[in-house]
């Protein structure tokens, strides 16, 4: 359950921001031919999740955070991700920008 609940959307601005969208689900022969054809993690179902090798710390927290709490929402609750039209303008927000313009540089 809480490997699907991470692959159906973003639930907070966060997890947009150092995430993305949604969390891949792969099987290890795409995470191999395609290792940028994902996020900074990948699920593969049944295995576990995979980060990218260099993965920024920040990312690794959110993963972290997003796991944290999915773990403890119960499984009869029904969760709603961001909006299509919310995760756009978080991506788009100038202040967004800036900050990856600034995490690309480290």
């Amino acid at each position: 359950l809480t490997s699907s609940r991470a692959r159906s959307g973003s639930y907070y601005p966060d997890h947009v921001v150092f995430l993305g969208d949604a969390l891949g689900a792969a099987t290890f022969e795409r995470l191999e031919s395609r290792p940028n054809g994902f996020g900074p993690a990948a699920i593969v179902p049944g295995t576990g999740v995979y980060l990218k090798q260099g993965a920024r710390s920040a990312e690794r927290a959110m993963l972290q955070c997003l796991h944290d709490v999915l773990v403890r929402i119960p499984p009869e609750w029904n969760l709603v991700p961001l909006a299509g039209q919310d995760v756009g303008d978080l991506v788009d927000w100038d202040a967004e920008r800036y900050r990856r313009s600034m995490a690309e540089r480290e």
